[in-house]
């Protein structure tokens, strides 16, 4: 049945289009109210709320919602000349709504739809097509899937006009035919049915038809009511080919299944490029996903504004960018909303929920992890995901399900405010949790593998910084600047700890006294003039919890602050304070970190000391301290080179391993270390080649994370060696000598140049 005018007292709605013509305007419709519009249109008779629920929403006539008396006042509000005396969309009072009063209905006969072929050209798909036109040769069920958006019926309409002169196509679109009943009299049309059309009839009148293609389009609201229908009419006419596009297949036998991706990215820029003339679109694509449908609603704001003022704004929620006022398409392809709203109506309350759980990640997720965030079991979790999976809203990878950005962003705005934010908290904690223990393994063991985990989350942890609240949100931040610290960033990193105390509630006192130390730390590092103040302050918070974890990074941080200032003996002190309060607490990781430290900060090196460093360097591998392993190997290495000492192989080999670990970890800073002191260690041992490689990459590492002791100490030894650009690094590393005033340097540098 071909729906297409309603003539009423105030206008004349036009269903195909989804749009009411009144007082000379153009009201739009949504894809909803045009479905409730028809289910009271072809009905005989009064439809009760839930006859309603199960034929608009596809959903269950218990479900408690007040979703059909909101969409009648909408329509009221739209279509009556007083809706609050309504003359068509009338309310039998206990026994359901009617449609009345309609000016003609002459319009509404049973025709076959003509298939309208599309006008603009088609870009991309090649590959596609002539896989689709195979399938057809070979299966006579196909069904093409896909995600909202994603040019299903663009494909099938291109294969139309490639297949038209040698195949038959008969169209049934469902958004024109949205109920069962309606659906049937569409199809009864092209076999010539009118009236009450019964399903064996139509498959009767199939038998014979040659070289036809019956084509269903968006059948996604009556995938379940009609698939065993389409089943008997298989059985009953061996010649009829079905064609289907909708978003979930039909499970029948003999149904191949033709899932359509996104736009490859050379064919989403062509596709912006063809439709707005502008060549800069590979991040306006990627941003929409590369889906057909955002790429054309996007494409007409590029004649208004700049590539780089969309992409900004495709980073929040963008929908008035992602619209159109075109007449001559779909309601349903109107805004990507519209498009995401019909698959949105079908899901049941339970699959909303997961939905929504999944909307908050950044990028692919687990089953477990919907289901820790959505608070449900892991069962019923990967239950709904598997249905949303084949209904095309998730994709699903060999391990892990993914959602597209354009489907996140509309999700989310679905769901209630208090919702959206419990999920955000609690996705926020989640992964809080799991980068602190990758942190703490990173810290306390030092294993690579431990970095390559909290790599991972930071896409996560980043997004959970931006939007969660409280010290979940301050959590997520510490991670994210210590992530960027060890990377070397330090003063890109400076703005996140800020935010973070900001964030952190100071009745949480022992996240917020963590938060002061690395603070504390930065300015030490950064040599601030705020350091002082904010050292005292910590040390005097920590003082007085007694023995901790953070009263121990207290008296490090300040050991480190002393040492700056050039006062050895206070920061001796301060490591000593550590040690003891380390062996306080019995952590053996703690106690073995504070002894590294202690023998680190002597300022002298001796035959004694290299042997206590040796020693501390098997204790620290014995106990799974890696990270401490490496730095007190590194120091090593610089005390034999202050002593003038040849180091033996097995040194060199424990400094390759070093090496190799700090470089997992991501750690800039301890990575230039090692590529330093090996450098020099191999200079003393007569390897020029391999040395001048490390050493050259200690000055490139070290320019990028601002070590300016270290890029003029491997400057100079490469200016020793008469390595290449000898001369320029000798007197770049003299300069950065005598501004860092370090007369070791400086007597390198002098000796290097015959002074």
């Amino acid at each position: 049945m071909t729906w297409r005018y309603l003539e009423l007292r105030a206008g004349v709605v036009d269903l195909s289009d989804g749009v009411m013509l009144r007082d000379g305007e153009a009201v739009d419709l949504s894809p909803l109210e045009v479905c409730l519009l028809r289910a009271l249109a072809v009905a005989d008779q009064p439809l009760t709320r839930e006859d309603l629920l199960r034929g608009v929403w596809s959903l269950s006539p218990k479900t408690n919602t007040r979703a059909v008396e909101a969409c009648m006042h909408r329509l009221r509000a739209k279509l009556e000349v007083d809706p609050s005396a309504p003359d068509h969309l009338r309310t039998l009072r206990g026994v359901g709504y009617r449609l009345e009063g309609l000016a003609s209905n002459e319009t509404m006969l049973p025709q076959p739809a003509h298939i309208a072929l599309p006008r603009d050209a088609f870009v991309g798909r090649e590959s596609e097509l002539q896989e689709l036109a195979l399938s057809l040769e070979q299966t006579r069920l196909v069904t093409v899937t896909g995600p909202p958006g994603v040019g299903k019926s663009r494909l099938a309409h291109e294969l139309v006009r490639q297949l038209r002169e040698t195949k038959t196509f008969w169209l049934v679109d469902t958004d024109l035919a949205p109920t069962r009943g309606e659906w049937l009299r569409a199809v009864g049309a092209h076999v010539g049915l009118s009236g009450v059309v019964l399903p064996d009839a139509i498959g009767l009148q199939l038998v014979g038809t040659k070289s036809t293609i019956l084509w269903l389009d968006n059948l996604d609201r009556l995938v379940g009511s009609v698939a065993t229908l389409l089943d008997r009419w298989l059985d009953l006419s061996p010649s009829i080919r079905i064609l289907v596009t909708a978003r979930e297949p039909l499970r029948l036998r003999g149904e191949r299944v033709y899932d359509l991706e996104p736009l490859p990215l050379a064919q989403a820029e062509r596709l912006l490029e063809l439709r707005s003339g502008s060549k800069q679109g590979a991040n306006i694509v990627e941003a929409l996903d590369r889906l057909p449908l955002g790429i054309e609603l996007a494409s007409s704001w590029l004649q208004t504004l700049s590539a780089t003022e969309i992409e900004a704004a495709l980073q929040g929620t963008a929908q008035p960018m992602l619209t159109s006022d075109r007449r001559d398409v779909p309601a349903r392809h109107r805004s990507m909303d519209a498009a995401f709203e019909v698959s949105w109506a079908l899901l049941d309350p339970d699959d909303r929920e997961v939905l929504g759980a999944a909307a908050v990640f950044a990028r692919a997720f687990a089953a477990a992890e919907v289901a820790q965030i959505a608070q449900i079991s892991e069962e019923v979790a990967l239950s709904a995901m598997r249905r949303l999976s084949q209904r095309s809203l998730i994709g699903r990878g060999a391990e892990r399900f993914s959602l597209l950005r354009t489907m996140r962003r509309f999700v989310l705005e679905q769901l209630s405010t208090s919702r959206r934010q419990l999920l955000v908290q609690a996705h926020a904690a989640h992964f809080a949790d799991r980068g602190d223990c990758a942190r703490k393994a990173m810290d306390r063991w030092g294993r690579p593998e431990a970095f390559a985990e909290l790599t991972e989350l930071l896409p996560e942890l980043e997004l959970a910084s931006t939007r969660a609240l409280g010290a979940e949100g301050a959590r997520c931040l510490a991670l994210v600047h210590a992530n960027a610290v060890t990377s070397g960033d330090l003063r890109g990193s400076s703005e996140l700890i800020d935010k973070a105390i900001d964030l952190c509630p100071p009745s949480n006192r022992a996240l917020y006294l963590r938060l002061l130390i690395v603070r504390a730390q930065r300015f030490v590092t950064l040599g601030s003039d705020d350091a002082d103040e904010a050292v005292g302050d910590v040390l005097r918070r920590a003082s007085s919890l007694g023995p901790s974890e953070a009263l121990i990074n207290a008296h490090r941080v300040c050991a480190e602050f002393h040492r700056g200032q050039g006062d050895q003996l206070e920061g001796q002190r301060q490591v000593s304070l550590a040690v003891e309060c380390a062996n306080k607490l019995g952590d053996p990781m703690w106690m073995t970190l504070t002894r590294g430290e202690a023998v680190l900060t002597v300022a002298s090196a001796s035959p004694e000391l290299l042997d206590e460093t040796a020693d501390l360097i098997l204790d620290a591998e014995r106990s799974g301290f890696l990270g401490l392993a490496d730095m007190l190997v590194i120091v090593l290495a610089a005390r034999y080179d202050a002593l003038e000492r040849p180091v033996g192989p097995e040194l060199i080999d424990q400094l390759r391993v070093a090496l190799d670990r700090c470089e997992a970890r991501g750690e800039h800073r301890a990575t230039t270390g090692a590529l330093l002191a090996l450098g020099v260690s191999l200079v003393r041992m007569q390897q020029a080649v391999e040395a001048e490689d490390h050493l050259e990459r200690a000055v490139a590492l070290a320019c990028e994370i601002c070590r300016p002791r270290m890029e003029a100490r491997a400057r100079l030894y490469l200016a020793a060696m008469d390595a290449r650009h000898a001369d320029r690094h000798r007197r770049i590393g003299l300069y950065l000598a005598e501004q860092l005033n370090d007369d070791r340097l400086i007597e390198i540098s002098r000796r290097g140049l015959g002074r």
